[in-house]
């Protein structure tokens, strides 16, 4: 869980690549059995996501 809150500020400077890590972060709570935190992880990742882009999608599928 902490590699993907590390490498999230140094992927700033390649933002789908920090965005897939904040997904990654909401999947590997998902798998934990922490809905909860996983689904705020979502919801954080897709306030970052740019209008249009094709992870947005991706992120609403697993929030739903």
């Amino acid at each position: 869980m902490e590699s993907f809150t590390t490498a999230e500020p140094l992927l700033r400077t390649y933002p789908e690549r920090r965005l897939m890590a904040m997904m990654n972060r909401g999947m590997a709570l998902q798998g934990l059995g922490r809905g909860d935190p996983a689904i705020a992880e979502y919801e954080r990742t897709l306030d970052q996501v740019p209008r249009g882009f094709y992870l947005g999608q991706e992120v609403v599928l697993r929030i739903v």
